[in-house]
């Protein structure tokens, strides 16, 4: 019981560390392919800066050397860091532009 103990210890420990270092190197690969664009929305949205209609991207915030550092810093300063970093704004899909309307609210 001890030793089933301990390895659920280990697991609840290593697993943010875990995740924040698959956030790291995530994001260390989309740096070096230019690529800022994190998740694809599933909800279809209007641009109000180019009229486009299409589905938004949440777009990747924040530095990487930055996130580079805290993680050097420390576990939960990396951690943070990385999960504010995944978490950044919505953007169009064609211009980029961030002022965004749900497609039903065309018109009003």
């Amino acid at each position: 019981m001890a030793a089933f103990m301990s390895l659920v210890m280990l697991i609840l420990l290593l697993s943010p560390i875990l995740w924040g270092l698959w956030k790291l190197i995530r994001h260390v690969s989309m740096e070096f392919s230019g690529n800022t664009r994190v998740s694809v929305s599933s909800t279809t949205m209007l641009c109000k800066s180019c009229g486009n209609t299409a589905r938004s991207v949440r777009l990747l915030r924040g530095n990487l050397r930055h996130e580079v550092l805290l993680w050097l810093l420390g576990i939960l300063p990396g951690v943070i860091y990385s999960f504010w970093r995944d978490n950044g704004d919505f953007a169009c899909s064609a211009c980029g532009g961030k002022f965004l309307l749900d497609s039903d609210h065309r018109g009003h």
